[in-house]
């Protein structure tokens, strides 16, 4: 069972949602039965309660897109079910808030193997409890982040206590996380994440937007520090370069111009498809953060055919592996440097596309599903019907 935090269709999806939804197709993958457990108050009933995902899926629209993905082996659907559970996911954090313990919570015939997209402060009683922890930003760079490092702090040390295991995204993010646990290295698995892309909109959708698909240098920003934003635009400003820099970020409403002339221009955080197709239709995705525990958008640029400018150190350096344009990214005049590259030599555009993509294979569905595979069939050996 996976917690279906998934983003809604229209709606700007998290980088966990996002997550969660590649964790769902590529568990199913793997061969193994996959249940949801959501909390949407619109189909719940008062206590938990199972119900006909696909009579929901065909009067809400909110799983269509993974219900139409190719089943599994066959499966007519790769999401075996779902339990509701009415704000549980609100309820926990109120519970750990007022008590300082995990919410334990029981349903009938639990699954072999309950995995937490994010260090959620409850446990099911009677599973395997694993939980994803994407990084340690928020207590190695709490400057860098919004995430409270006290009550982070506190919700990992006791998860460690009532994990069966802990996964994380990166080789970066599990050394850190040993390191800060104390735990045994075999406690921690790095099964990186996989990319979808096939939801990507129209170059139309682009154009819409009042943007030239292939013209333009995309940064996403979430607006938090890690991001860079400051040394991006200032880096964008000093290269002086001729396309422009869409810049997406929250609290943005959609510019179309640049008030100081520079060629930037704003949107406001897009539906996943939008920007998905964003991505796609750039000259160059431009990422060089602080801190990231895995940087997906550098992997969908790989999986696009998009060139792509990160920074030289962190997990972001692990995940480009050399096929992005990597710089240091505290040196305001490397990222100008970095832009001024990508604006002007098509060559080397080609060979960031041609490097990203043979690195994409990495963040496949079935490359990830093999790595799920490997690490729950360590927890609970599974034999197929």
């Amino acid at each position: 069972m996976i917690d279906g935090r998934l983003a809604y269709p229209n709606h700007v999806s998290t980088g966990v949602a996002s997550y969660a939804e590649a964790l769902v197709v590529a568990a199913a993958a793997s061969g193994r039965p996959v249940e949801l457990l959501i909390e949407r108050p619109e189909y719940l009933a008062r206590r938990p309660s199972g119900f006909d995902l696909g009579k929901v899926a065909a009067a809400t629209g909110w799983f269509s897109p993974l219900l139409k993905k190719a089943g599994v082996d066959g499966a007519p659907s790769i999401v075996a079910g779902a339990w509701a559970w009415p704000d549980i996911f609100r309820r926990a954090h109120v519970h750990f808030t007022a008590q300082r313990r995990f919410m334990r919570i029981k349903c009938p015939n639990p699954p072999q193997i309950m995995h937490w997209t994010y260090p959620l402060p409850i446990v099911m009683v009677g599973a395997k409890n694993v939980y994803t922890v994407h990084d340690l930003i928020p207590l190695r760079n709490p400057d860098l982040g919004v995430v409270s490092p006290k009550r982070h702090a506190a919700i990992i040390k006791q998860m460690a206590f009532h994990a069966d295991h802990i996964v994380t995204i990166s080789e970066h993010s599990r050394r850190e996380i040993v390191d800060h646990l104390g735990c045994s290295p075999d406690f921690v698995t790095n099964t990186y994440q996989c990319v979808l892309t096939e939801a990507a909109a129209g170059a139309e959708r682009v154009r819409g937007l009042g943007l030239r698909p292939g013209n333009y240098f995309l940064f996403c920003d979430s607006g938090e520090a890690r991001k860079n934003g400051e040394r991006v635009v200032e880096a964008f400003y000093r290269s002086k370069v001729s396309r422009p820099l869409v810049i997406v970020s929250p609290g943005s409403a959609d510019q179309r111009g640049d008030p100081k002339g520079g060629g930037i221009r704003r949107l406001s955080p897009q539906p996943r498809d939008v920007l998905l197709a964003l991505i796609r239709e750039a000259t160059g995705l431009i990422m060089p953060s602080l801190a990231e525990g895995f940087g997906l958008p550098v992997a969908e640029a790989f999986a696009l055919g998009v060139p792509v400018l990160s920074s030289d150190d962190g997990a972001l350096a692990e995940i480009s592996a050399a096929a992005a344009l990597e710089v240091d990214p505290t040196d305001i005049d490397a990222i100008a440097g970095g832009f001024a590259r990508l604006d002007g030599d098509e060559e080397l555009r080609r060979r960031l596309v041609a490097a990203g993509a043979l690195r994409a294979a990495k963040f496949s569905v079935p490359a990830y599903a093999g790595r799920l595979r490997s690490l729950y069939d360590r927890l609970t050996p599974f034999e197929q019907p």
